[in-house]
């Protein structure tokens, strides 16, 4: 067996072993960020149902908004090209 494959089959068992021993830690850490994410779909899916009532009430108003938004990038690309 060549040195190469011993380290190799040394570092696979380190971090196995390190795996079995942190487990508890990233099982953890993997909720909260489950909790996190859950947490952010939520946020979104709330502020996604604020904007679209918004836009049900006065479509206009948006329409006018994201126009806009339009011109301004417009006129931003045009001063950048100069």
């Amino acid at each position: 067996m060549n040195k190469e494959t011993l380290f190799s089959i040394i570092f696979t068992l380190f971090v196995i072993f390190l795996m079995v021993l942190l487990w508890p830690l990233i099982k953890w850490f993997v909720l909260i960020i489950l909790v996190l994410a859950i947490i952010l779909f939520i946020r979104v899916a709330i502020e996604s149902k604020k904007v679209k009532e918004e836009i049900q009430k006065d479509p206009q108003r948006h329409y006018n908004k994201v126009s806009g938004d339009v011109i301004n990038a417009e006129y931003t690309e045009k001063e950048i090209d100069e």
